[in-house]
């Protein structure tokens, strides 16, 4: 996509020339709020796509390496195994969701056009985030389930170990949608409704 003071060719025209009416002024305004937003979401997805990439870089490969050194037991290498492979899933996932936000600014659109595109690209964010304490969180926490269990099962019983294990994977999915469909839902939720109220806005001036 062309920079934001590029794109809205009828925002040029109006200030190409002399023309300094309250709607003229008005969609100037609109205009700075919505290269403000598109900045401020820009550095949120990057920040999130940071993180996962970060995770990916500093655990898959112990994961991978935790795979030979555990040959001997089978259910910890099955752990590590489907960690590794969540990983490398997750960091996929996350470049498949940059390149799609990259593709929408390459976009040559009006800035009504680019907003109605960021909603829903917003929506496509929102069922993400609420997603991966399932296609992400369950098998990675799993795998690390199936890691300790042996570690687990040689200091304590059955039934403590089985326990410990169970109690590990709650807290952890628990913590998984506190931060994904609770704290991070809300950001965009709110983002999301910003954005709608600015084409209510941009509808209202003309």
């Amino acid at each position: 996509m062309t920079p934001l003071q590029n794109e809205p060719d009828d925002l040029q025209k109006v200030w190409r020339g002399d023309d300094r009416t309250p709607t003229a002024v008005g969609h100037l305004m609109m205009l700075k709020l919505v290269q403000e937003k598109r900045r401020s979401l820009q550095d949120f997805l990057r920040g999130e796509d940071l993180t996962s990439y970060t995770i990916a870089v500093a655990f898959a490969p112990l994961t991978a390496f935790a795979i030979w050194k555990s040959r001997p037991v089978f259910l910890m290498q099955l752990g590590f195994l489907l960690m590794t492979v969540t990983l490398v899933v997750g960091a996929v996932v996350t470049w498949i969701n940059q390149h799609r936000g990259s593709a929408l600014r390459q976009m040559d659109l009006s800035v009504r056009e680019y907003q109605a595109q960021l909603l829903r690209f917003l929506d496509q964010r929102i069922r993400f985030s609420k997603g991966v304490k399932y296609w992400y969180a369950t098998p990675l926490f799993l795998g690390f389930s199936l890691a300790i269990y042996p570690i687990a099962s040689h200091f304590l019983p059955l039934f403590w170990s089985l326990l410990l294990i169970i109690a590990m994977f709650v807290l952890l999915e628990y913590l998984t949608w506190r931060m994904h469909d609770v704290q991070r839902v809300k950001d965009l939720q709110r983002r999301k409704d910003e954005v709608q109220s600015l084409l209510r806005d941009m509808n209202g001036l003309e």
